[in-house]
C-alpha cells in the first residue's frame, strides 16, 4: 500500500530554519564555551603556572641570595678576624721583646748573684780547710792535712780566688807532701784518684797556664810520698 504525502513548502522551510537555528545555537554555544576554555581557563592555568614558577624562581633567587649573602659575610668576618689578629699582634710584639728582653736581663742577673753567692759559699768553705789543713799540719796529722788541702784546692777553684788557691797549694807541696809517705797515703780514701781528679780542675780552671809551675811541683811530690818509705819524710819550712 502506497501513501502519498503531500509537502507544504512554507512548513519545510520553517523546518530547515529551525534546523539551522538550532545547529547555529549550539555552534554559538560550543563555540563561547571553547572561547571560554580559550580565553577564561587556559590563562587562568597559565598564570597558575607561571605563578608556580615566579614561587620556585623567587625561593631559588631568595636562596642564592641568602647563601650569597652568607658567603660575603663570612668572609667579611674572616678578613676582620685576621685584620684584627694582626693588629693585635702588632701591638703584643714590642711588648713581647721588652718581656722577653726583661727576662733575659733577670735571668744574667739572676746567675751573677747566684754565681756571686757560690764564690761567697765556696771562700767560706775554702777558708775554713785551709785554717784546718795548718791546724793539722801543727798537729802532724799530715794526712788529714793532705786531704783538708785538697778540699781548700777545690773550693778555692770553685770560688776563682788565684791568691788563697797559690798559697794552699803551696802548703800541699812544702807543708803536706813532703811528710807523707806510702803507708800513710793509704789511709786516705782514693788518693791517688783524688788528687788527679783535682789537679785536672785546676788545669781546666786556669785557661792562662799560671798555675802550671805549681801542678807539676804537686805531682812531683805526690809521686814521692807515695814511693817514700816510713821513717823518711822530712818537714821543710812552710811557705806563707
Amino acid at each position: 500500500m502506497t501513501t502519498n504525502a503531500v509537502f507544504d513548502p512554507f512548513i519545510l522551510l520553517q523546518q530547515v530554519d529551525a534546523f539551522y537555528q538550532t545547529s547555529w545555537n549550539h555552534l554559538i554555544l560550543y563555540t563561547g564555551g571553547a572561547i571560554a576554555i580559550v580565553g577564561v581557563v587556559i590563562p587562568i592555568l597559565i598564570q597558575l603556572y607561571q605563578s608556580r614558577v615566579m614561587r620556585l624562581e623567587k625561593n631559588e633567587i631568595k636562596t642564592g641570595v641568602e647563601t650569597e649573602l652568607s658567603r660575603q659575610i663570612t668572609t667579611l668576618l674572616e678578613n676582620e678576624r685576621k685584620l684584627n689578629e694582626e693588629k693585635m699582634i702588632n701591638k703584643l710584639k714590642p711588648l713581647e721583646d721588652k718581656i722577653a728582653k726583661d727576662r733575659e736581663a733577670f735571668e744574667n742577673q739572676l746567675k751573677v748573684k747566684c754565681k756571686a753567692l757560690s764564690c761567697r759559699i765556696e771562700h767560706a768553705l775554702g777558708a775554713i780547710c785551709f785554717v784546718q789543713t795548718n791546724a793539722l799540719i801543727e798537729s802532724k796529722n799530715y794526712d788529714g792535712a793532705y786531704a783538708s788541702a785538697l778540699d781548700a784546692i777545690e773550693s778555692f777553684v770553685d770560688a776563682d780566688e788565684h791568691p788563697n788557691l797559690r798559697r794552699i797549694m803551696n802548703i800541699l807541696v812544702n807543708g803536706c807532701l813532703p811528710n807523707l809517705t806510702k803507708d800513710k797515703l793509704r789511709n786516705v780514701e782514693d788518693v791517688k784518684q783524688k788528687f788527679e781528679v783535682t789537679m785536672k780542675k785546676i788545669q781546666k780552671w786556669d785557661e792562662k797556664g799560671d798555675f802550671d809551675d805549681l801542678i807539676i811541683n804537686a805531682r812531683q811530690a805526690f809521686k814521692s810520698a807515695s814511693e817514700r818509705a816510713p821513717q823518711t819524710a822530712v818537714t821543710p819550712a812552710q811557705e806563707h
